[in-house]
């Protein structure tokens, strides 16, 4: 009986040889998988011409034409104020920044659904009210200065 010889460093560049192609395959098939997942939002285009609408009927023609779903608060958007809204090709970035000009809304677009609401306010801690009148208006705030310095951290 005569035993084989195993060549192991064949053996162990074969198998390194292999793991580089499983590598190869997996990143072949994650980047052609990902230049075809182009989104809904900025591959749709709409065609609409509307002339002295409420926002509301806009946003329910918006929803006709397209997969778009829309999700706002009533109190937050006026539903009722007319509007003169057109594009032809048009994609919905575009028509929803139209749709909101000149209002204190905002928009965010994730794949199918467009939520509508306010545009945020100052954040607390940043100048407003008083504060942003006097520097307007170069006027000296009202208060009191501590006469005596307050003790520094050591950095």
């Amino acid at each position: 009986m005569t035993k084989k010889l195993i060549n192991w460093e064949l053996l162990c560049q074969f198998s390194k040889i292999l793991h580089v192609m499983r590598i190869t395959v997996v990143l072949i098939l994650l980047s052609t998988t990902l230049s075809f997942a182009n989104g809904y939002a900025q591959s749709t285009k709409l065609s609409i011409n509307l002339k002295q609408v409420t926002v509301k009927e806009a946003l329910e023609t918006i929803e006709k034409q397209s997969e778009f779903i829309f999700f706002y608060e009533d109190q937050n958007v006026d539903l009722e104020r007319l509007i003169d809204i057109s594009g032809n090709n048009t994609n919905i970035d575009e028509l929803m920044g139209n749709l909101l000009q000149g209002t204190n809304n905002t928009y965010r677009i994730r794949d199918r659904q467009i939520v509508i609401a306010r545009k945020k306010e100052d954040a607390p801690g940043k100048t407003g009210g008083i504060v942003k009148q006097a520097l307007h208006k170069k006027k000296k705030l009202p208060g009191q200065l501590p006469m005596t310095p307050e003790p520094h951290c050591p950095v």
